[in-house]
């Protein structure tokens, strides 16, 4: 089963991890004002459900870690 990340638990959030949970193995569910860098590790994709402002830097900062 694919490891998931999901970064952001407002509206979209609650809703993306309902629907992750019945397709994947959820290793962490953060907001964008949470650490995640050091659980990047664990998991082989991560999903981005924050605000649009917030989209840039955390995606970069995923693709750097090589995650999907």
């Amino acid at each position: 089963m694919t490891k998931v990340g999901l970064i952001g638990h407002g509206n979209w959030g609650k809703i993306l991890n309902k629907k992750l949970q019945d397709i994947s193995d959820v290793r962490f569910v953060c907001t964008s004002k949470d650490t995640y860098l050091d659980k990047l590790g664990d998991v082989d994709w991560v999903v981005v459900a924050t605000p649009d402002n917030s989209h840039y830097e955390i995606v970069k900062n995923c693709l750097w870690a090589g995650k999907n």
